[in-house]
């Protein structure tokens, strides 16, 4: 496991001097007419993979942080629902709340945004103005990676649009505060999220973030929230490699009845 990890860690970082590495044919052709000869490291998890199908699997890259340590986000994250305690607040409370604050912030057009995950299947969706779009990742992918995914998606779209203001609405509260706390965070796309955001701003672009609470009968969310779980078109997507670790962990724990993994190490 120790091995697939470092592999991915290579794969996902540009810089890495073995990043783009290949087997040369006299090496390969060295390893098959010896078999006393210690395969390379490369080769020992390309067979682990294989053995896995899990050849299919691509890291997603790490970013360049363009962000110095000084750096402060200009991003606005609203929560009008701050000091209410879902526990003890009826639904009926959140969506008049809701309806005070797109009153109070109708200038700004929405996108609901959700992340689903199941047993069988991880997937996003984003629900701006008539539109509804969802899609499938790799079930390989956290939950976080689906929801954030669908905010980056989101600033997508917004990128294509006349208009100048919007509000991205998420049920992921960590997701949100990833953006704001982005140097203590590791994850790919809190850069990409937080480049494109940068762009946006400086063509004119008013983007705020806001938080709003699941299942309570708001109906941007909801609707996000079914397109999420019936999301049946797929896209092309690279995995984390923090999701990766643990997807692959998991996998081995499954297997860890019906073969010997130890021979791998």
């Amino acid at each position: 496991m120790l091995s697939l990890n470092y592999y991915f860690r290579i794969k996902s970082n540009v810089h890495h001097p073995f990043h783009n590495f290949k087997l040369r044919p006299f090496l390969v052709r060295l390893q098959e007419a010896r078999k006393s000869f210690i395969p390379v490291f490369f080769s020992r998890v390309l067979n682990i993979l294989a053995d896995l199908n899990l050849l299919y699997l691509q890291p997603t890259l790490q970013p360049i942080n363009n962000f110095p340590p000084w750096k402060v986000s200009n991003l606005h994250i609203l929560n009008p629902f701050e000091s209410f305690n879902k526990s003890d607040t009826a639904d009926i409370i959140y969506q008049q709340i809701f309806k005070e604050h797109r009153h109070q912030y109708r200038r700004f057009v929405p996108l609901y945004t959700d992340g689903s995950k199941s047993a069988d299947q991880v997937s996003f969706a984003v629900v701006f103005q008539n539109t509804v779009s969802s899609f499938r990742l790799s079930p390989a992918c956290s939950i976080f990676t689906a929801e954030i995914t669908a905010v980056l998606h989101a600033l997508e779209r917004i990128s294509k649009s006349v208009q100048r203001g919007f509000i991205i609405y998420s049920d992921s509260l960590s997701v949100l505060n990833s953006l704001k706390s982005f140097h203590d965070h590791k994850h790919p796309l809190v850069f990409k999220i937080l480049d494109l955001f940068e762009k946006l701003t400086s063509q004119g672009f008013t983007i705020l973030f806001s938080w709003i609470p699941s299942h309570v009968g708001i109906d941007g969310n909801e609707e996000a929230d079914m397109a999420a779980k019936s999301a049946s078109l797929s896209t092309a997507s690279t995995i984390p490699v923090n999701d990766l670790k643990k997807y692959i962990k998991q996998l081995l724990f499954q297997m860890a009845g019906t073969m010997d993994i130890r021979n791998w190490e």
